[in-house]
This record gives C-alpha cells, sequence and structure tokens, in this order.
C-alpha cells in the first residue's frame, strides 16, 4: 500500500504545523503504515490456508467415521458372542 506522504504534509501544513513537523510527521505515519501492511497476509495466502484447513477437516471426518463404524462392528459382534456362547 503506497502512503501519499505530500498530500499527508500538506494537510499537517493547513493544520498550522510547521513544514519540518509536518514533513516529519507525515514520513512517520507512512512508515508505520506501510511497515504495517507489508507483513499482512495476501488473499492468495488466506485462501491456501484455507483450502489446506478443509482438505484436513476431511481428512478427520473420514478418520472418525471409519473409528465409529469400526467400533459399532466391534460392539455388534461382542454382542452376537456374547448371546451365542452364554
Amino acid at each position: 500500500m503506497k502512503i501519499d506522504r505530500l498530500t499527508i504534509a500538506n494537510v499537517l501544513k493547513a493544520a498550522k504545523f510547521s513544514d519540518e513537523n509536518a514533513t516529519a510527521v507525515a514520513t512517520a505515519i507512512g512508515d508505520a503504515i506501510e511497515d504495517a501492511t507489508k507483513d499482512m497476509a495476501s488473499l492468495k495466502d488466506l485462501e491456501l490456508i484455507s483450502a489446506k484447513s478443509d482438505a484436513r477437516m476431511e481428512s478427520i471426518a473420514r478418520t472418525q467415521t471409519i473409528w465409529i463404524i469400526g467400533a459399532i462392528f466391534t460392539a455388534v459382534g461382542l454382542l452376537a458372542a456374547l448371546k451365542f456362547f452364554a
């Protein structure tokens, strides 16, 4: 994100800042905003993270389904064995 430091300085000068103070404040504001925005995640980064999260959630759901089905078959087998042998 590019910040127009000259516009900021002109606004500050119109608000009775000295030329030197207006330039210093405009530079500080511009530098702070550019430093803050350069480390921000882009939309592409967020979409990649979302896709990875979706894939992981699908994998977890699939694994959980397999475990549940296995537990049900085990329980049914145990009940059948108890009925048959008891």
